[in-house]
């Protein structure tokens, strides 16, 4: 039996392991940074900035929940080696790159997306979190 952690801050620093496949309870991290040059062109600016905050932020955990289901449905081509993913998501390039990428890992070029209209998701479907 593991002891319960509820901070998720002690859950990723130690303590029992959940799953052996995510070392520090950490199963997801993922880190995007468009500036040119990549992170040492934006940790560099931060460090010559001439005003610093920070701010140590905690959310509660929110869950919105839309009318429609989150569902999604594939389909392969096997002549053309294609993919298309109906999904209602909100972000359907995020779920593209991440399909793609980390799923499937195939090229984005050979993966569609199709997204029908999509409401009152309030954002909760604009990620694959699920």
């Amino acid at each position: 039996v593991l002891s319960a952690v509820t901070d998720m801050e002690k859950a990723v620093t130690g303590g029992d392991c959940v799953h052996d496949a995510a070392p520090n309870n950490l199963c997801f991290d993922w880190e995007l940074c468009t500036a040119e040059g990549g992170s040492a062109t934006v940790d560099k600016a931060i460090a010559e900035a001439a005003h610093k905050v920070s701010l140590r932020l905690r959310n509660n955990r929110l869950i919105p929940n839309a009318m429609e289901p989150r569902a999604a449905i594939g389909e392969y081509d096997v002549a053309g080696g294609d993919y298309t993913l109906y999904t209602t998501s909100q972000n359907p390039h995020l779920i593209r790159l991440l399909m793609g990428a980390f799923v499937l890992q195939i090229p984005e070029h050979k993966l569609r997306i199709v997204a029908p209209d999509v409401g009152g998701g309030f954002v909760e479907k604009r990620t694959n979190n699920k």
